[in-house]
């Protein structure tokens, strides 16, 4: 069997599959594990860190860590399956009368991608889905994409997520519009351009204004359907806080409103009609579940909810299956009740110096998740602090975006600090709000509106403000 001078990991990287590799080959988060199926790969030093008994004893092996040889083939675990998220449960509609005329709205996101189809006659929802983001495999966030962007001389991290959304719409003359926003990155991305700029000083966005592109621009089609991608506000405000903005009516509030996006970049944006402050931190994609040994995305037997029950821990997994991960409200709930319980202290610690806490034989949550978790939520909580004191007036609502469905608890917000006793009456979870405000722009077609909106609003550079750092170390604590 000949020998090709490249690892499983770089082999799959340039194959049509969809794929996640957080550290990109760096071998410290474990996600790109593979089974051979035509032949035994021996256990080495980076399998027996990174991976379980139960995973090596079935013959998982590190991608990154093991040559590829010709006429190898694997199975991929939780590859090129639709992630049913459970924030579009409830409202998923069955069609049962004619449909002639289709919408599809798109939320190209760095973790995850959402796409719903709609009736643009009664708005009714027909379809939704919702995917890892195929570049994954080239990195967890946006540094990562545009550095790999920068070294691909062809447009491969674009065509990997053209081919993954095409490769789930029927094209048909009923198809008359598709909206999508994301941040910039992936917009840009998505569509072709190089993004080598965003990533350096001036940060300057290939395409930052609303465009417009036919179908046979993505793929090869005769039929007529106009893709509309949204207008950013900057390089790392996108226009997926655009469309979270619109959902939620800040632009017409007379009343100050901060929101809040759980996500990889951070987002948020503070203020009313009158005055739009946004920011984005680096969170990374800890609250998705993401970089977290366990961590993965809101399928059935993930962990999505914790409670104490008599002075002990116990769980709620998706579909009542066994636990077979942690998802970002699992994650959140976890950590507030084992601080709650005294089994961490606030620095993020384990009190009797274990180094992992398991729910089951294989399902655990380490020192090393907690920590970055704490980075996430630290990143947050100095944005909000930020743009508060910018803002510097009080908030009657705070709005939380994110892919938690209706398991996030508003007390493990407050046990984490990420908000106050005092805020807490304010919170309310819009799930995913830029998905939210393409629905509604999809039907009202306020195009000016939105670009007015990107207009008027004023980007808070975090780096530049004084304060950041040390509201950053403050945040590095649960108390």
């Amino acid at each position: 069997m000949k020998i090709i001078m490249k690892t499983i990991l770089e082999y799959l990287q340039e194959q049509d599959c969809n794929f996640i590799a957080p550290c990109n080959g760096q071998k410290k988060c474990g996600k790109c594990k593979v089974k051979a199926t035509n032949r035994i790969i021996e256990v080495n030093h980076d399998d027996l860190k990174l991976l379980t008994k139960k995973e090596l004893d079935q013959g998982y092996r590190l991608a990154c860590s093991h040559l590829y040889h010709q006429g190898d083939r694997f199975i991929l675990p939780q590859a090129d399956g639709v992630i049913e998220d459970s924030i579009y449960l409830n409202d998923t509609v069955v069609i049962t009368e004619p449909v002639e005329k289709v919408g599809i709205i798109i939320d190209i996101g760095t973790t995850t991608v959402a796409m719903k189809w709609l009736n643009l006659k009664s708005g009714m929802i027909i379809e939704s889905q919702s995917f890892f983001n195929p570049q994954g495999k080239f990195g967890s966030d946006v540094i990562a994409r545009i550095d790999f962007d920068n070294r691909d001389n062809d447009h491969k991290l674009g065509e990997l997520i053209i081919k993954e959304i095409f490769s789930r719409i029927n094209v048909s003359t009923k198809i008359k519009e598709i909206l999508v926003c994301g941040n910039a990155t992936m917009i840009n991305l998505f569509l072709k351009e190089k993004v080598k700029t965003i990533g350096v000083s001036p940060f300057d966005v290939p395409i930052l204004t609303m465009t417009e592109y036919p179908l046979n621009y993505f793929i090869k089609s005769s039929v007529k359907i106009e893709v509309m991608t949204m207008n950013h506000i900057s390089a790392y405000v996108g226009s997926d806080i655009v469309m979270g903005i619109y959902a939620t009516n800040m632009d017409k509030n007379k009343e100050n409103v901060l929101l809040m996006d759980l996500g990889t970049n951070g987002e948020m944006v503070i203020g009313n009609k009158h005055r739009l402050l946004a920011t984005s931190c680096p969170a990374g994609p800890a609250f998705e579940g993401v970089n977290i040994e366990c961590g993965g995305p809101s399928i059935a037997g993930a962990v999505c909810a914790t409670k104490v029950e008599n002075n002990k821990l116990v769980y709620k997994t998706i579909d009542n299956q066994d636990a077979n991960s942690i998802c970002g409200s699992g994650l959140i709930s976890l950590i507030a009740n084992l601080l709650r319980l005294g089994i961490i202290d606030d620095t993020g610690n384990f009190l009797n110096k274990q180094k992992k806490y398991y729910l089951n034989d294989e399902v655990y949550l380490s020192i090393k998740d907690i920590k970055a978790f704490m980075l996430a939520k630290a990143a947050i909580q100095a944005g909000k602090e930020v743009l508060l004191k910018e803002l510097n007036d009080e908030v009657t609502t705070i709005y939380i975006a994110g892919g938690f469905g209706n398991y996030l608890e508003k007390a493990d917000l407050v046990t984490l600090n990420i908000i106050s006793s005092e805020e807490v009456n304010k919170v309310q979870y819009i799930k995913n709000s830029a998905i939210s405000g393409l629905y509604k722009l999809i039907l009202t077609r306020d195009f000016q509106r939105v670009q007015h909106i990107s207009n008027q609003t004023k980007v808070i550079y975090l780096e530049k403000d004084p304060d950041f750092n040390d509201y950053w170390i403050d945040a590095m604590v649960f108390s």
